[in-house]
């Protein structure tokens, strides 16, 4: 087998071949410090981010401008693009929508160089073509540049909220020497709306849809011979009397104070919806000086003398330009620098400023660039230091050469940077984990003397990861095909596989796009394997031709599209374009051979789905059957849909974006949906952020799933943010967390608020909702309202919240009614809470509840109430609240407040005040708002209400015996029959109309105390004769002592139960003897199984000739002389390492047992069997 080095692919040389995200830097002292060439203002955000790391990454490659399309005369494309545009300049801009638009744009030249004038014809995301721009330029101008940038805005530029704007950036040179910088708005009818000299850029922060802020930013740089300046202007939208923007402030930027500082000086950033602007710069000018004779034998020409005791200042102002914070950093030597460390700051991430990313807190955190520059390599060396307070926090990294990049979020993982570093001798990919910044694996430049390049990312496997990187050095077959690899590595560094693709005989380059879109299995296709993305040149037979290949390929090396081009075309790049929209589209760009005329084409995301069927309606709904299904909800959101199978939502690399709205039907035919995570900071949050009447959603499990809570977040549960007029039936959520320290309207375990007769029926949450800093949630629903029902409903598990906190619902509104519903929960709020029901705020109705487990109030409020109720926080008015049982514990802690009555001197304890609003059925009532007003009422609506245990206040409990009143009747639980509850309206049964049934002392929901979901964490497995290993049975629904486990055979392996928790039993199984058996787990309908493979050892099936080279080990060495190849494998039968040559170190293996297979050049195989201790 051959193996070769491909072009410019090796880790050394690993700026020709980085992640799109890698920020690659120039080395050569003073020769990075161009400020002619330097943007000195910058708007930093994580949408613009993303976009530019995906659009880019294939020009990084060398493939030219990013562009995209098809080929008239493509190779084996598959099916046709949905839209073709040709053109001999184009690009993207983002639209109102912050979807990406595209641009085409003609050009008409004076003298072959000059414009004379331009057509612009902007298309959105759907490719409809939204305008046309002309611009003719004056005859006595002239201009080099006119070109589309930022995003398309409407009512900024004018107040027309009919049409829509575009800046456009002009660039022109009245003379050599000299320029001047225009912006330009006009709308997509070619009206020039308004004009500005500088160079602008769009800034953006968006808290909630009513509170958007929106600026503009002109910079114009001002060089005079005693000073020279850059000037930061910032315009607002136009008020009333002024339609155009308005100045709101102008900055003044010292070029002295920003000279020798790679990367901008002034920059806006959108930190969690809220604005904040940062100048950065130098205390002093950098340097004091300019020495001629520095170094004779220097190229460098000018060498500065810096300034002694400098520093470098980052300034931070708020929306009102009101100065908030100021960090000074101190600017030391490094022994082996020639000069005191130059400083940057954006120059890191798209998120160098943060809110409490590093600290925990809501204290701005500060990323900064600091590099030294050190003569002896003519190189800058890198360090990331974090700031907060004025004071040092972490180093990220230090010893960075000129490469570093984020890797993709993996859920349940910390994020994680690349960082190329070069220490003495040794260069290593170091990987370190953030926030904690702590360092994880360091990545050599060869592993097990396979050379590697630094194109690497890293994908979920299991519930750990695994890194991909693509090796520098390809394989030949017997036909002398090269094969290129990606290598995947454990996160030890142990060779778990490669992925191989066959480019031919004549394949001379080779590169994959390993971005978050790339790596997410469900790109190119919805089914749960990989799919990859490559470009490669191959040369044509015969020829010396070169030519540039897109493949799509799959695991197997399966190529499913090939992109190339033909003697006319020349295929160009390619890239994914808005793959986090409804919309993502695969692109790939040609230019033609003789005009220099692109061709770009867009093809529709993913080229497959559904694999099970179904045309989406009603009688044939679409079949659901992994969760890049899932997400193709949003294309067709009023289709009907069904689950087909179980769907492990962690498959996905990325946490689920919510759909914008749904208005079909969903049905899970009783399959599970298995660790959805939710984190998304655009609003309302859920599977879906809002439903349309006539929605349906019904027969789901959902286990383990996270929702987490942003700033930004408005209304959130794990089915909807919102709903209006929708059926909510038989949803089932168990083992859920719910956290965050956002500040929202209104969250709950399915449902953030349900509103127009939505109605809830059948359902159950169980989990952690821990939400401190929230007011209004709840076990179901967070909020509901006009006529919104939810009907035998359960919810069980801890739910703490700041205020408005009910066990099903936080709030309700306008004839909201819970009926049939039951709690079992450690519920906790500073106040306002209750065990149904947090507050009711206009006549709802809640009858035949059942209230269990604790309810804990800690804070009256600032009106000097608590409203804790075992039913009910609080009634704003009179609410028929009839036949519940309280069989909850209500503590209330607080200390004495006591004050003094400014009318009578007495003193009044403001916390025995508030006391008398906490009742064992309804906390504070009309008749507490009554006596707070000076006045009298009586409890109204009050019937059949019973509780099983006292308040107490002051250590006395007090008891009631009647039922009609805040505090209910007192009975025991032994008196709270069957036919007792059947007298208040409780109906038994077994179905929806009839929802209690008997479950010991008190009764429970017909659906309850059945198992619902059981797994096993492990499906099959090998085990060594006489030893044992441990697997986790999980059940959801019911208490996992029903669970029952059985060996198929216990001559091979013995199953026993040792452990038992809350949710799941650990089970211990043993191997008697080699041979298979099958430990099958049962509870209910419900079965589970693993597959037992006992073996003397797991390689044992691994097999040679006989005839191969002689196998030693020699000082932590294996060796095989004559050797083409050492592959080692572990106990499991797994690759463990893999090598080319007759000598492999074991220096990064971990203690076990190995088999070692070498294999000569003429394919004979010997075996030996090792021992690492």
């Amino acid at each position: 087998m051959r193996k070769f080095t491909l072009f410019a692919l090796s880790l050394l040389m690993a700026g020709t071949a980085v992640d799109a995200n890698a920020q690659s830097k120039a080395a050569n002292g003073l020769r990075r410090f161009d400020n002619a060439k330097r943007n000195f203002v910058a708007v930093h955000s994580e949408r613009q981010a993303a976009k530019s790391a995906t659009a880019t990454k294939f020009e990084k490659a060398g493939f030219g401008p990013s562009s995209v399309s098809y080929s008239p005369t493509q190779a084996g494309a598959g099916d046709e693009p949905i839209f073709n545009m040709k053109s001999h300049q184009f690009g993207y801009i983002e639209g109102p929508d912050k979807t990406t638009w595209t641009y085409t744009q003609s050009i008409a030249t004076r003298n072959d160089w000059y414009y004379d004038k331009t057509e612009i014809v902007v298309y959105d995301n759907t490719h409809k073509e939204r305008g046309r721009i002309n611009i003719q330029v004056p005859q006595d101008k002239v201009v080099n540049v006119i070109e589309p940038f930022g995003q398309i805005t409407t009512k900024f530029f004018d107040k027309n909220d009919k049409t829509l704007e575009i800046p456009i950036y002009y660039h022109e040179v009245p003379s050599p020497g000299v320029t001047i910088d225009s912006t330009f708005a006009y709308n997509m009818n070619s009206e020039k709306v308004a004009a500005f000299k500088g160079v602008a850029q769009m800034t953006e922060s968006v808290k909630n849809s009513w509170d958007v802020y929106q600026r503009l930013l002109l910079t114009n740089n001002y060089i005079g011979e005693d000073t020279s300046y850059i000037q930061v202007d910032i315009y607002k939208p136009g008020g009333w009397n002024n339609t155009t923007p308005e100045l709101e402030h102008t900055f003044t930027i010292d070029f002295e104070k920003v000279s020798y500082s790679d990367g901008p000086a002034f920059h806006a950033y959108d930190v969690e919806g809220t604005p904040y602007y940062l100048y950065t710069h130098y205390e002093k000018p950098w340097a004091s000086g300019y020495d001629f004779d520095f170094d004779s034998d220097s190229n460098i020409g000018l060498d500065p003398i810096p300034t002694e005791n400098n520093f470098y200042v980052i300034e931070t102002f708020d929306r009102n330009f009101n100065r908030i914070d100021s960090l000074a950093i101190p600017l030391t030597k490094a022994p082996d620098a020639l000069w005191p460390a130059f400083a940057s700051f954006g120059t890191f991430s798209y998120n160098d400023l943060t809110k409490g990313y590093f600290t925990g807190d809501d204290k701005l955190n500060y990323t900064v660039t600091l590099y030294d520059y050190i003569k002896s390599d003519d190189s800058n060396r890198f360090r990331f230091e974090v700031y907060s307070e004025g004071k040092h926090v972490n180093t990220i990294c230090d010893y960075v050469t000129d490469t570093w990049f984020p890797l993709s979020s993996i859920n349940g993982q910390s994020d994680q940077y690349a960082f190329i570093q070069t220490i003495g001798s040794d260069q290593f990919i170091q990987m370190v984990d953030m926030p904690s910044c702590e360092k994880k694996t360091r990545i050599p430049s060869s592993i097990e003397g396979n050379k590697i390049s630094a194109d690497i990312n890293r994908a979920p496997v299991g519930d750990s990861y695994q890194y991909v990187i693509k090796m520098a050095y390809a394989e030949g077959d017997a036909d002398k095909n090269v094969i290129a690899l990606l290598g995947w590595y454990t996160t030890d560094l142990k060779l778990d596989h490669f992925t191989k693709f066959n480019l031919g005989p004549n394949a001379q380059y080779f590169t994959p796009l390993l971005n978050d879109d790339a790596m997410n299995p469900y790109t190119f296709d919805t089914d749960d394997e990989h799919e990859y993305c490559f470009i490669a040149k191959i040369k044509r037979d015969n020829s010396t031709v070169l030519d540039n290949v897109v493949v799509v390929a799959k695991e197997n090396g399966e190529f499913i599209r090939k992109y190339s081009g033909d003697d006319e075309y020349k295929m160009m790049t390619s890239a994914i374009l808005d793959n986090n929209t409804s919309r993502p589209e695969f692109i790939v760009g040609y230019m033609n051979n003789n005009t220099g005329e692109y061709s770009i084409d867009f093809y529709p995301l993913p080229f497959n789905k559904f694999a099970k069927g179904g045309d989406g309606t009603e009688n044939n709904p679409y079949l659901i059957s992994t969760a890049g299904d899932m997400k193709q909800i949003e294309k067709a959101p009023k289709a009907a849909y069904k689950l087909a199978a179980d769907i492990d939502m962690s498959n996905s690399l990325q946490t689920w974006k919510p759909i914008d709205t749904f208005g079909g039907i969903l049905d899970g035919d009783g399959h599970k949906l298995m660790n959805l995570t939710i984190d998304d900071n655009n609003g309302k949050a859920g599977l879906f952020r809002q439903t349309e009447e006539g929605t349906q959603i019904k027969n789901i499990i959902i286990t383990d799933p996270t929702l987490v809570v942003n700033p930004q977040t408005t209304y959130a549960g794990f089915v909807a943010g919102a709903t209006t007029k929708t059926s909510i039936t038989d949803i089932h959520v168990y083992g859920a967390r719910i956290e965050g320290n956002g500040s929202t309207d209104a969250i709950g375990g399915l449902i953030g608020q349900g509103t127009t007769y939505t109605a809830i029926a059948s359902s159950s949450f169980n989990g952690v909702i821990n939400l401190p800093e929230t007011s209004v949630a709840g076990g179901i629903v967070g909020n509901m309202r006009t006529g919104t029902t939810a009907d035998h409903c359960a919810a069980t598990g801890t739910f703490t919240a700041a205020n408005t906190l009910g066990g099903i619902v936080g709030e309700t509104e306008r004839d909201a009614n819970v009926t049939n519903c039951r709690v079992d929960a450690a519920i906790k709020a500073q106040n306002t809470v209750g065990g149904i029901v947090g507050v009711d705020n206009n006549k709802g109705l809640i009858t035949n509840c059942i209230a269990n487990g604790t309810i804990d109030a800690d804070a009256p409020t600032r009106w000097g109430k608590f409203a804790v109720g075992g039913i009910a926080g609080e009634l704003v008015e009179a609410t028929d609240v009839t036949g519940n049982i309280m069989n909850a514990e209500i503590n209330v802690t607080a200390e004495p407040n006591v004050t003094t009555d400014p009318d009578t001197g007495a003193e009044i304890d403001l916390t025995a005040k508030a006391m008398k609003s906490v009742h064992r059925i309804a906390g504070y009532t009309i008749v507490n708002a009554a006596e707070d007003a000076g006045g009298k009422a009586e409890d109204k609506g009050f019937a059949k209400n019973y509780a099983t245990t006292a308040v107490k206040w002051n250590d006395a409990a007090v008891e009631y015996t009647d039922d009609t009143t805040s505090e209910g009747a007192t009975k025991s639980v032994a008196d709270l029959t069957t036919d007792f509850l059947k007298g208040i309206g409780f109906e038994y049964g077994n179905t929806a109309a009839e929802p209690w049934k008997e479950a010991g002392k008190l009764p429970v929901l017909y659906f309850e105390n059945i198992p619902m979901s059981l797994t096993l964490s492990q499906s099959a497995v090998n085990v060594v004769e006489n030893e044992s290993i441990r697997i986790v049975a999980t059940l959801y629904g019911a208490d996992p002592s029903m669970i029952d486990v059985v060996s198929s055979d216990n001559s091979v392996a013995e199953a026993e139960i040792v452990e038992e928790g809350d949710n799941s039993i650990t089970i211990e199984v043993k191997c008697k003897k080699t041979g298979t058996a099958t430990i099958t787990a049962t509870a209910g309908t419900l079965t589970a199984t693993c597959l037992i493979n006992g073996v003397t050892t797991a390689i044992d099936g691994i097999t040679a000739d006989g005839n191969g080279p002689a196998i030693t080990f020699r000082d932590g060495n294996i060796v095989a002389d004559g050797a083409s190849r050492i592959s080692v494998y572990n106990i499991n039968g797994q690759l463990a390492a893999d090598n080319a040559g007759s000598t492999m170190s074991t220096s990064g293996m971990s203690k076990g047992v190995y088999v070692i297979v070498a294999t000569d050049t003429a394919g004979h195989t010997a075996t030996s069997k090792i021992v690492l201790k």
